[in-house]
């Protein structure tokens, strides 16, 4: 039986699972009118590079998912957004062209005979560490025993916890190849072990920052605390206290009027700033250095040659001609 190909770029569709798809191309847009006017059956086929444009044979896996679509919604941009659901899994063969769209052979996948206790084993295992990964992101677990296969259907289970987890497009597309359900089974608890690694890693980067947030939010409002309570008793703590001096300090230098208008200015601008802060720091260094500066202080200049001679030979001795 012969199926209309809708290659995938940059995503796979596993079975039994809802997938929307952004559809742009003039050759996936026609395999798509096709599957649904004339009621060809539908192949979707991951492309191995995203980045052909005009994807052919070479391009695709040899492993697509037989799927039906259930929703089709036109863009303004003449996209179409396109709700597909994942069948089944089935062999592709030879691409060919017909007409504007590709038409592939597809083959149904004989299912092999396998251990049924190992492979329940290994269902059952997936089904509990997915449960409780599926935890991990907040998710209920009622909710998710609704809404995803059980242990007694490892094939479904399989690619279900293959759809939700985070997968590399490569890894995607080798589960999805894997045709016996032991090995694919295997795979996952590899994946979803390394998964539930990361998410318990960042579980525990995110409660330190929390923690230290909270920390940070408690002596913040410890502090603020302990300055009402000072000021109910009189006493000028932090910025308060040193904004005060300041301000004595800068009325009794002498200071130019503009110097003084501008030094008074930045005496309140600190008395607003935390005294934790880095602005803090910058405004108090620029007013120790004003308040510093001899403003209304001078003393008697001596510009006699006498005394500067005297000075120079009492400090560098002969260098006559120099001096």
């Amino acid at each position: 039986m012969n199926a209309v190909a809708l290659p995938l770029r940059g995503l796979v569709v596993f079975p039994g699972t809802l997938r929307v798809l952004v559809v742009g191309r003039a050759t996936s847009k026609r395999a798509i009118e096709r599957h649904t006017d004339d009621n060809q059956p539908l192949v979707l086929v991951p492309q191995i590079d995203s980045d052909v444009e005009d994807p052919f044979e070479a391009d695709l896996l040899d492993v697509g998912v037989i799927a039906q679509v259930l929703r089709i919604t036109k863009l303004p941009d003449g996209t179409l957004r396109v709700l597909v659901e994942g069948q089944e899994r089935t062999r592709v063969g030879r691409l060919t062209l017909e007409g504007d769209c590709s038409v592939a052979p597809i083959l149904a996948i004989s299912p092999r005979k396998v251990d049924g206790v190992k492979v329940g084993a290994l269902a059952r295992q997936l089904h509990q560490r997915h449960t409780d990964w599926m935890a991990g992101t907040g998710m209920p677990p009622h909710e998710y025993a609704v809404m995803a296969p059980g242990p007694e259907d490892p094939d479904r289970l399989a690619d279900h916890v293959a759809s939700t987890l985070e997968l590399a497009l490569p890894i995607q597309q080798e589960i999805l190849a894997i045709i016996d359900v032991k090995p694919r089974l295997e795979r996952l608890l590899d994946e979803l072990a390394v998964a539930t690694a990361h998410q318990r890693i960042a579980a525990e980067v995110n409660e330190k920052v929390q923690a230290a947030m909270d920390d940070s939010q408690r002596e913040y409002h410890l502090k603020e605390q302990l300055k009402a309570i000072r000021a109910e008793l009189g006493e000028a703590v932090g910025s308060e206290a040193d904004a005060d001096a300041f301000a004595a300090r800068i009325q009794s230098a002498g200071m130019p009027a503009e110097v003084e208008t501008e030094a008074l200015r930045e005496v309140e601008r600190l008395r607003r700033v935390h005294t934790e802060s880095a602005e803090y720091t910058i405004i108090r260094t620029w007013l120790e250095t004003v308040c510093e500066m001899p403003w209304s202080k001078a003393t008697a200049d001596n510009v006699g040659l006498e005394a500067a001679q005297a000075v120079l030979d009492r400090d560098h001795y002969a260098l006559t001609k120099v001096k």
